[in-house]
């Protein structure tokens, strides 16, 4: 099952390793010239599937912080969205960004998206012993008088 911290820490890797910036989760501490800063929060979980799925929805955000001095501001932007466009791989499954939202606030930019998918529910199966062998004798009445039949399950 995915939860949202490996979710988080799967995606954090795959953005920094294919643009080459610095990727933190939740938010950018220190005093680094560029990068991005990862946000994910688990949105809301639905069983279906008579019990055995769980539909879940993520939403992602990322802050992408640049340098005063630099002028990379688009080529950060672009580099993300070829990591994440149209879709991206985490956990060996692929997942495409839903409800795409782009602001710009205060120097800083922001991409915010989500992502829903289901999960098998892993329950634990009770352990139980089989049943030894039943005999069921049906009695009925007709016209020909009564009849029995014998069925072993």
């Amino acid at each position: 099952m995915i939860t949202a911290e490996s979710f988080k820490e799967a995606l954090k890797d795959r953005i920094e390793r294919m643009t080459n910036y610095l990727t933190v989760a939740d938010r950018f501490e220190g005093k680094a010239n560029s990068g991005y800063a990862l946000i994910v929060t688990e949105k809301e979980s639905k069983i279906i599937d008579g019990g055995r799925q769980l539909e879940k929805a993520f939403e992602v955000t990322i802050v992408i912080f640049h340098s005063k001095l630099e002028s990379e501001n688009g080529t950060m932007k672009k580099r993300l969205y070829d990591s994440i466009f149209p879709y991206f791989e985490v956990a060996d499954r692929r997942f495409v960004p839903l409800e795409v939202r782009d602001t710009k606030k205060e120097g800083s930019e922001t991409v915010a998206f989500t992502v829903r998918f289901c999960d098998t529910l892993e329950r634990e199966t009770p352990e139980s012993q089989l049943m030894g062998n039943f005999t069921f004798n049906i009695i009925s009445g007709g016209t020909n008088g009564i009849t029995t039949d014998s069925h072993q399950l």
